[in-house]
């Protein structure tokens, strides 16, 4: 069974804000790097030959990297999908198209609680469900 949360909408600041506060704060809590997936549909234009694939990023560097795309003129956060999977614990951040951000995971664990929290304290209206299996193509 897979899991979801989602927010409401947010403000294009906030959800630059957001990306920067999942950065720092999965380098926090011992998550070094995460794979990364620019999706529909700034991926369209990203990848050579039409071949999305993930690219493994470093925490640190995630932000500066989806602005040089931003700034390159594929795509935009919050108006293209933007996907943080992070192998252990199973789980995955998609920056939506719709300015919303979704966390999908198949265990509940301090990862998932910490943003929960987070986004409630935000009043970013977190919404818990369970989620049918899908790809994120």
């Amino acid at each position: 069974m897979r899991y979801e949360i989602t927010t409401r909408s947010l403000s294009n600041a906030s959800i630059w804000e957001e990306l920067s506060f999942v950065s720092k704060s999965m380098q926090k809590l011992g998550h070094d790097r995460c794979l990364v997936l620019f999706g529909f549909a700034w991926g369209d234009e990203y990848y050579e030959s039409n071949v999305w694939k993930e690219e493994e990023i470093p925490f640190a560097n995630l932000v500066e990297k989806v602005k040089h795309v931003r700034q390159s003129g594929i795509g935009n956060l919050g108006w293209d999908d933007l996907f943080l999977r992070i192998p252990d614990p199973r789980m995955e951040f998609r920056f939506c198209n719709d300015s919303d951000i979704h966390l999908s995971y198949e265990q509940p664990n301090d990862v998932i609680e910490f943003f929960y929290e987070s986004w409630k304290s935000k009043d970013f209206c977190p919404v818990r469900r369970e989620k049918a299996s899908e790809t994120h193509r």
